[in-house]
């Protein structure tokens, strides 16, 4: 999982935009960093900012968190979809607790990431989302 092969058609593309909802400032300030080397990145702390924000913000992937201050992942998922009638943007869940994935997964999800994670393994599940993988 060190090397991620994109699509060559893909790379003249503007930058994805992704929602990233994670309230561990820690967690979030590195995964930013870490990912504005290739996506534009919008980071919310909360499900409230995160509703806020997508009246604004059309995020082309949403990387969640599961357990948030004030809503859990699959819900705020739900709700934004609602919110912006797009279902078809598909979300990742990150967690700490391996025993949600089954869950996620059921709620539609696209993928389940596991913390502690390489920055690798979430370019990689993002790549995959926006089917941007080179096959």
């Amino acid at each position: 999982m060190d090397s991620i092969e994109i699509d060559d058609n893909e790379l003249d593309k503007e930058p994805a935009t992704i929602l990233l909802v994670e309230d561990d400032v820690f967690v979030a300030k590195g995964l930013s960093l870490h990912l504005a080397r290739h996506y534009d990145i919008v980071t919310c702390g909360s499900g409230a900012e995160a509703l806020e924000t997508v009246e604004n913000v059309s995020p082309d992937v949403l990387l969640v968190d599961f357990q948030l201050p004030d809503v859990d992942g699959i819900e705020l998922v739900q709700r934004i979809y609602e919110a912006t009638g797009k279902k078809e943007v598909p979300a990742i869940m990150i967690s700490a607790h391996p025993n949600r994935k089954v869950a996620c997964l059921d709620a539609g999800f696209h993928s389940f990431i596991e913390k502690p994670f390489p920055p690798a393994e979430v370019i990689w599940k993002i790549e995959s989302a926006l089917g941007r993988l080179a096959r």
